[in-house]
């Protein structure tokens, strides 16, 4: 299986030291095949039912990796291809016809997800035409499954809970993990509108929702063929119907908010389309779209124009039952491609994270199945996207100054450096002077003692929500005793009016604050033995520099330039 194998060294990782949800994929029709992606197999499910993967198609494995469930949007079966207990007892009203199978054609129709913090309970999300005529999808259920009941068989506990009473579009469902790492987010879009429904599916067992935005532009009807996916990070979701332009948006984890939506479309005749596949690369810079009569395209999620963007990857139209259609990122990072029609080979991209002809498109080349293959291919959340970090307030330590120092131009540095997605809010309830500062980091010049409060954020991906607040305090001690023995921190010698160093003792990093025309001075620590341990050349007011690495103990940091040398204690807890 050398298309399996190929970037096993790339992204082996996540199958190893994470759980194993998407580990396989069935899909085809009786004989259905099952790719394995940790042994890097392919097997098959021989069944008697001839129900096929049209379009809905979702596989879910246990934590370790053992083949559970797959649905074809009609029924729920075990890994042999065996319906469940009361797997095959889900409304879907019309979708019972004879001559008409909407469960089947509604693509992403159908998604399995482990319950969050249960190692037996999966949900089922599956969509319904109920009660009308016009084979619209008017309703979404969930219903759950335990695997430990019937003899560890699986049945369906729950069956058939109603989410979204109203015409909502055939297809696109999808899911993203919460910021914290647990709980999910759950998307559906309202038929002929622009909004969007969404759910927290919380750890606890807990669905709340229906939420709602409206943002973007209208779908358009028909809609049973597109898909709705995220990045694998979480922090954009495109989504498209195949007719009318195709959304990238950017979504917020923490909130479930999207925002910053942008289009990108193709021409077919005399009709706008977007993507009726798609799919993200594992790094989450490019969009793969099937667009025009069954053309793929990359688009670059960098650029300022991501219509522009655009890059045709396969010039010609295929031939018959050779169409690139429906798309899904393998746990290896590669991109499957499912065909349109039957019988076709899988087309594979390679790799994605490459710009162009280098992302390696293979097409029609992986043929794993048994049967046939249709449209379908199986949908997953990216159980690997990561939690977000908590990042921890710190607004420096106490300090005690002298006030002569604080009149120059010099100031006291408070704060860390900036940290990737954590907003920065400084106030103070006793220096009237201070307006307060969205900066990491602030240079003050207190007139009297004061306390200063830092407030962060955390945003995993946008500066604009939050999921984590926390506060941190400092006090700056102003004193006119300005004896130079009084504080560590207060500089001697013949440049002490325009170097400040803090804090002394010292931890994990020290804060150098030079006045503006020292620019281009040279700092040394030496250690006790006088070794040098580091040089650096002071180019800005404010330089942090990193003693971590440094044993603990003494060191001497001397700063000098044209106008002299300056030299002083400094003590590494």
């Amino acid at each position: 299986m050398k298309y399996i194998l190929q970037t096993l060294l790339f992204f082996s990782f996540s199958l190893l030291f994470s759980q194993k949800y998407d580990n396989n994929w069935v899909l085809g029709f009786p004989p259905y095949s099952v790719i394995n992606f940790e042994q890097g197999t392919v097997d098959s499910i021989h069944s008697f039912n001839y129900n096929q993967f049209l379009l809905s198609s979702s596989t879910v494995s246990s934590y370790t990796g053992e083949l559970l469930y797959f649905s074809d949007g009609i029924e729920v079966r075990d890994k042999n291809g065996n319906t469940i207990e009361h797997g095959n007892e889900f409304l879907f009203g019309h979708e019972d016809s004879v001559n008409y199978f909407p469960g089947e054609a509604y693509l992403q129709g159908a998604l399995l997800l482990p319950m969050p913090e249960s190692d037996s309970l999966y949900y089922y999300f599956h969509m319904a035409t109920v009660g009308n005529q016009v084979y619209q999808a008017n309703r979404l259920f969930y219903s759950i499954i335990d695997a430990t009941a019937n003899s560890s068989g699986g049945s369906v506990i729950s069956q058939n809970n109603l989410l979204i009473d109203t015409f909502i579009t055939d297809a696109m469902m999808g899911l993203c993990k919460h910021a914290n790492g647990k709980d999910w987010w759950l998307l559906k879009p309202k038929f002929s509108s622009n909004t969007f429904f969404r759910f927290l599916i919380r750890a606890n067992g807990v669905i709340e929702g229906p939420f709602i935005q409206n943002i973007g532009i209208t779908f358009k009807d028909p809609d049973w063929k597109g898909q709705m996916v995220f990045t694998v990070n979480g922090d954009k979701m495109v989504t498209g119907t195949g007719l009318g332009p195709s959304e990238l948006f950017d979504f917020d984890r923490c909130t479930g908010l999207l925002s910053n939506s942008k289009y990108f479309s193709a021409i077919d005749g005399s009709y706008i389309v977007g993507a009726i596949g798609c799919s993200f690369s594992a790094n989450g810079r490019y969009i793969y779209a099937t667009m025009d009569s069954f053309k793929l395209y990359q688009l670059d999620t960098y650029s300022t124009n991501i219509d522009s963007s655009k890059f045709l990857l396969i010039r010609n139209p295929p031939a018959a039952f050779h169409r690139l259609f429906y798309h899904q990122l393998t746990p290896e990072g590669e991109i499957y491609i499912a065909g349109h029609g039957a019988p076709t080979p899988i087309s594979v991209i390679h790799y994605p994270d490459s710009a162009g002809l280098a992302c390696g498109l293979d097409t029609f080349s992986f043929n794993p199945f048994y049967g046939n293959i249709t449209f379908g291919m199986p949908c997953f959340p990216h159980y690997r996207t990561p939690t977000c970090a908590a990042y921890a307030a710190d607004a420096g330590r106490d300090t005690t100054v002298c006030d002569s120092l604080l009149n120059l131009s010099v100031g006291i540095a408070l704060g860390k450096p900036t940290v990737d997605s954590v907003v920065y809010n400084w106030s103070s309830p006793n220096d009237l002077s201070f307006g307060g500062s969205t900066q990491a980091q602030v240079i003050l010049h207190p007139a009297h003692t004061a306390t200063y409060i830092l407030h962060i954020q955390d945003t995993c991906t946008h500066p604009t929500y939050s999921c984590t607040e926390r506060w941190d305090t400092v006090t700056i001690t102003v004193t006119n005793n300005c004896n130079p023995t009084a504080s560590p921190q207060t500089p001697v010698g013949g440049l002490k009016d325009r170097i400040q160093i803090m804090p002394n003792p010292a931890h994990d990093y020290v804060n150098v604050v030079i006045d503006k025309n020292m620019s281009g001075s040279m700092l040394t620590v030496t250690d006790v033995t006088g070794r040098v341990v580091l040089v650096v050349y002071l180019n800005t007011q404010y330089s942090q520099l990193n003693t971590s690495r440094f044993a603990k103990g003494i060191y001497f940091v001397t700063v000098k330039n044209k106008d002299g040398e300056w030299k002083e204690k400094l003590v590494v807890e």
